[in-house]
Order: C-alpha cells, then structure tokens, then sequence
C-alpha cells in the first residue's frame, strides 16, 4: 500500500484539480498503513482509492467535454450560417449583414466560453490547449472585425465577395483547430486513463505479493 500512496501523492496536485476529495482518501490511506488490518482493511483501502479516482476521471472529464462542447457549437453554427449565406445570396444586403451580426455575437460569445471553460482544466492539458484555443478564439474576433467594418456598409459591390472569402477562411480555421483541440482532449484523457490503470494493476500486484 505504500507504493500506491507515494503515487497518489506524487499526483496530488492533478488528481485534487479535479476531485478534491481525493485528498481525504489520501490521508485516509495513509493511517491505515502500518496498522495490521489484514486484507479486510486493505480491501477497504482500495475501495477509497478507487471511489477516488473514479471522481478525478469523472472531473477530467465532464471539464475536457465543457471544452469540447463549447468548440462542436462553434462548429455547428458555422455550418448553419453557410447554408443561410447561400440560400440569401439574391436577398437585400441589410438582411444578409443582420444575420452575419447575430452569428458573429455568438461566435465571439462561445469563443470566450471556451477560454473560460479551458481554464478549469489542469495546468498541464490547459497549456496543450492553450494554443488551439487561442487562435479559435482569434477567428471568431476576426469574424466580429468583419461584421463591424463600416465600409461594408458602403462599398455594396464588394460585400458578396468579402463575405464568402472572409466567411470561408473562418469556418476552416475554426473546423481545423475544433478538431485539434478535440483530438488533444480525447488523447489526453486517455493517456491519463491508461497510466493510472496501469498504476492500480501495479499496485495490486504487488500488494497481493505481500500478502502470501
């Protein structure tokens, strides 16, 4: 037991970003070393430890899917809004710029939701993400940009053109990095995952040594 309590503890940090509670089982475990209570008492130590755990994968989780859901809206609305562009291509100029100005709120909207969101995240995947974050949120102020050029307003013969290349640049940027970001998230947590599995089986392992 004490190999897996020097592992809890070594990850402390992470594992309390996203269970606090995990601390108590930590410090639980911890006085039941040493204590002679058999395989009983180790059983029920490591039942702890995995309710514990479960609630760290459980945090990583619903936090790294508030990230992912946030960037899938953005993607879905970018999608919406090409459709509505091509099918009021013949409509009045003024209609076209009312739609683009409320998708270009909810753009920079959900941008900032995903820089909040990400920021509940450990420091080790929030920095991974920090980048890929960073420039869809860079598209959605450039979007904003667009929406807000007064020349827009003036130059008329121009606008079509200027919003189809500006609105197609946008979605691929966006598309791109919302599937990096996503790729990142999936990998992470599964590394995490993977590694404290193999954790646990080690432990187990040599634990049960101990007891024949």
């Amino acid at each position: 037991m004490g190999f897996l309590l020097s592992c809890l503890e070594g990850s402390i940090d992470l594992l309390k970003h996203y269970n606090p509670d995990i601390v108590n089982t930590i410090h639980a475990l911890k006085s039941s070393i040493g204590k002679g209570r058999g395989v009983s008492g180790f059983a029920t130590a490591i039942e702890k430890v995995k309710s514990g755990l479960q609630g760290y994968e459980s945090g990583l989780s619903n936090r790294s899917q508030q990230v992912v859901g946030d960037l899938t809206a953005i993607k879905h609305n970018i999608g919406n809004l090409n459709k509505q562009l091509k099918e009021m291509h013949d409509r009045k100029l003024s209609g076209q710029l009312a739609v683009i100005s409320q998708n270009a709120k909810f753009f920079v909207t959900m941008a900032d939701k995903t820089e909040t969101d990400g920021k509940e995240l450990d420091e080790g995947l929030r920095n991974r993400l920090e980048k890929s974050v960073s420039l869809v949120k860079q598209g959605a102020d450039n979007f904003k940009k667009i929406n807000n050029n007064s020349k827009l307003q003036h130059q008329a013969e121009f606008v079509d053109k200027a919003l189809t290349t500006q609105q197609s640049v946008l979605r691929s940027a966006i598309e791109y990095e919302t599937k990096c970001v996503q790729e990142t998230l999936h990998e992470s947590v599964e590394q995490v995952q993977s590694e404290l599995a193999a954790i646990r089986t080690a432990k187990l392992k040599t634990e049960m040594r101990k007891l024949r």
